[in-house]
């Protein structure tokens, strides 16, 4: 019991700072992101230092999928099929030519530079990196940016739910590769191709299986207190059931939020209130275990692999950027504003709690600099949002949001 009450006062200690941190956060108006992962780090080395219990990490894990299902349902529930119809293509090339060219010239960086030697558990620690790192964390964008729309914007939205899937699948697979390796049990490039297939067709199976069954209820019946946990109860239930199948539970939760956001649910707008105030609390909480999970106490030469690599992004999303939407009408300061603003968020940080709780040989160094992504993205997209003005013109084209209306939904039958 008392163990189980120094563990528990941990945790609200955390939680209170993470509130104090995210309030100083809007007086200064800049990302709580920086705050939140250096008060996180600066409170570890304190409970190391005086004893104090720490928070089980299975427990931090946990916290963090859950946070990742219900920031993934919130993001996917904004869009309707006409602005996926007008961005879904032009952003999947982007994704898709980000992480090409991040494995073109990031992956021989790490494998060669920062690595201790050149091998092929090198080459493949730096594709996990160069897949992380191409994530645009929308919230995170709108955080720095509340009073702008527009197409840009838009443009970032979509692209981050779409890339969101994308850096939490690709790695996963890049390591059972690495298992089969290590192993010496030989490679067979038709299994990961197969599994790869099965985890989108059981995500996107079970996203629809139990939106049918959640949203058929919800239709027609709306409570104030058993709607919202009906709610939240959904999106943990599609992940869950989507993992368990093998199958991927972002993709579940993706699609699951889709028919959400598409669907004509009874006190909608209350349910969607709700489930961002949530997504939101659980960010702050997410951000502050960062600096728990990765210490900021690094070696100075990894603050420079961290700022190389950084720099090595801005390059490989400038050339995805330009050969994406050079031909669309985008203005020099739009692309620019595209590539500079690219913030890494809540996908990511879960991210470095998923691979750190695996206790990979040789991982370290890729959560570190992960970590150091996150903070130098935040910062260069801190920057440039002061001068957004510059950037995003005021005739810029605004694509309007119709997820909160009631035209073009997704009818579920009765």
């Amino acid at each position: 019991m008392t163990e189980a009450l120094a563990i528990l006062t941990a945790f609200v200690v955390v939680v209170l700072v993470g509130i104090f941190a995210s309030v100083l956060s809007k007086k200064l108006r800049v990302s709580n992101i920086l705050l939140l992962i250096l008060l996180g780090s600066v409170l570890s080395e304190a409970a190391r230092f005086f004893g104090l219990a720490e928070i089980p990490h299975v427990a931090m894990v946990a916290l963090s999928v859950i946070a990742l299902a219900l920031i993934v349902f919130e993001g996917s529930s904004k869009f309707d099929f006409g602005s996926l119809n007008d961005f879904s293509f032009k952003a999947m090339l982007l994704v898709a030519l980000f992480i090409l060219l991040n494995l073109i010239f990031l992956m021989p960086l790490y494998a060669f530079f920062f690595a201790p030697e050149p091998t092929l558990t090198a080459f493949l620690h730096g594709a996990i990196f160069a897949i992380i790192v191409i994530a645009t964390d929308a919230a995170a964008v709108f955080y720095l940016l509340k009073d702008k729309v527009g197409r840009v914007m838009e443009f970032l939205e979509v692209e981050s739910i779409i890339n969101t899937p994308v850096i939490v699948i690709l790695p996963f697979l890049v390591l059972d590769f690495l298992g089969a390796v290590n192993a010496g049990t030989g490679l067979d490039w038709g299994v990961y191709g197969m599994n790869f297939l099965v985890q989108i067709i059981v995500g996107l199976g079970t996203g629809l299986l139990v939106g049918l069954l959640f949203f058929r209820v919800m239709k027609q019946f709306y409570d104030q207190e058993i709607s919202p946990l009906s709610l939240i109860t959904s999106a943990l239930l599609a992940y869950v059931l989507a993992e368990n199948l093998e199958g991927s539970g972002v993709i579940a939760v993706a699609v699951l939020g889709f028919m959400f956001g598409n669907t004509y649910l009874a006190g909608k707008q209350s349910l969607a209130s709700f489930n961002s105030m949530l997504s939101n609390s659980l960010e702050i909480i997410v951000f502050m275990l960062v600096g728990f999970i990765v210490s900021l106490r690094m070696p100075l030469e990894t603050y420079l692999y961290g700022f190389v690599a950084f720099l090595v992004i801005i390059f490989t999303r400038y050339a995805a950027v330009l050969l994406t939407v050079r031909k669309d009408g985008y203005s020099a300061r739009e692309r620019w504003f595209m590539i500079l603003v690219n913030p890494k968020g809540i996908a990511t940080a879960v991210m470095v709690f998923s691979l750190s709780i695996l206790a990979v040989d040789g991982l370290q160094l890729v959560l570190e600099l992960i970590v150091l992504t996150i903070i130098y993205s935040v910062v260069v997209a801190t920057v440039v949002s002061r001068y957004s003005h510059k950037f995003l013109h005021e005739d810029t084209p605004v694509v309007p949001n119709t997820a909160s209306t009631d035209e073009g939904v997704i009818e579920v039958e009765s």
